[in-house]
């Protein structure tokens, strides 16, 4: 793979601002990209387990964000489709992967919130706020996953942005970045390289970045070399070579709290006991919290819930390798919703 499929050309070429109806246009185009490729994106699931659902799981975030990002499309205000992506994202997200990027987009709105227009440094410093976060969300952060790329596009992002202040050129130049960490997760993630692929939710990151560029690309007035994920360095890595053994646990829980009746500490800790793949995210606009676990007792991390926090809403519970729809029936119907 060549090292950058883009270089920095003269200068006044590229715009200097990203607007609002960039960033609209850029979120419509990551969730086209994303609709296009969730079957490839599931089939390469193999962590933190191999449930096949990566894909649908950050499509559906996305078209979460859609909806949310109509409602202030006519504002041209960049903070404002940020945070409305970022609000939608936290609704919507389903899976790890959801979680994650909720996370990812609540950090882009944290440092660009209120900015009408975005240049180079702020959207630099938008996405390693964006890493920051998606770090933080996991209890135990894996190299070699979407955390991995995100981080390489916001370590690139800040190295560069002094020196090509349009966020279009640092957008390419993170892209290509961005697939080379890609292909790198097949190496540094145990699970992937046993199974023959690149993390699934590291290329559903990268084709989000994709879609970012293709919306913006045909407002430059020269002409783009490829900026494909898909590529022929990538294909060897698209098709699992063994299944893995799908082992314990065999639930996905993801709750909604209004409420905290003890501190968020707390509550991470003893959850800790019930499972694992742990995410705890936060909405500050809603002042909502959303939990996501991994467990081989539902029954037990519910009830621990209720003891926790009193008023909770179980948004789903899924079996993770067979659909057991008869005790997920028995789960829910036994959750008194608040």
């Amino acid at each position: 793979m060549e090292q950058h499929s883009f270089l920095p050309v003269e200068e006044n070429v590229f715009p200097r601002f990203f607007e609002g109806k960039d960033f609209y246009s850029m979120f419509i185009k990551a969730f086209k990209k994303l609709e296009r490729y969730i079957d490839l994106i599931n089939d390469i699931n193999v962590f933190p387990v191999p449930d096949g659902d990566t894909g649908i799981n950050m499509y559906q975030t996305f078209r979460s964000i859609v909806n949310e990002i109509v409602n202030v499309k006519e504002s041209n205000h960049c903070g404002k489709i940020i945070s409305a992506a970022s609000l939608g994202a936290f609704r919507g997200s389903v899976g790890n992967s959801g979680i994650i990027l909720a996370e990812y987009f609540r950090g882009l709105e944290k440092i660009c919130k209120h900015f009408h227009i975005i240049d180079g440094v702020l959207f630099a410093r938008g996405l390693k706020s964006a890493a920051n976060l998606a770090y933080q969300a996991i209890e135990d952060p894996r190299e070699g996953t979407i955390l991995t790329v995100a981080r390489i596009i916001a370590e690139t992002a800040m190295t560069w942005s002094n020196t090509l202040s349009s966020p279009y050129e640092l957008l390419f130049l993170v892209f290509d970045e961005a697939k080379i960490a890609l292909l790198d997760t097949h190496r540094l993630l145990h699970e992937a390289n046993f199974a023959g692929v690149v993390d699934a939710g590291a290329i559903g990151l990268v084709l989000i970045f994709e879609g970012f560029i293709s919306a913006i690309v045909g407002k430059l007035p020269i002409a783009i070399t490829s900026f494909q994920t898909i590529d022929n360095d990538l294909l060897p890595f698209l098709k699992p070579k063994i299944n893995l053994p799908k082992n314990e646990p065999e639930f996905e829980l993801i709750f909604r709290i209004s409420n905290l009746m003890k501190p968020l500490d707390l509550i991470k800790f003893e959850l800790r006991k019930e499972g694992n793949c742990l995410l705890v995210i936060s909405n500050e606009s809603l002042s909502e919290i959303k939990v996501h676990i991994h467990s081989s007792n539902p029954n037990k991390v519910i009830s621990k819930m209720g003891s926790l926090v009193g008023s909770f809403e179980l948004i789903s519970v899924q079996a993770l390798h067979e659909q057991n729809h008869e005790l997920i029936e028995r789960i829910e119907k036994a959750v008194k919703v608040d």
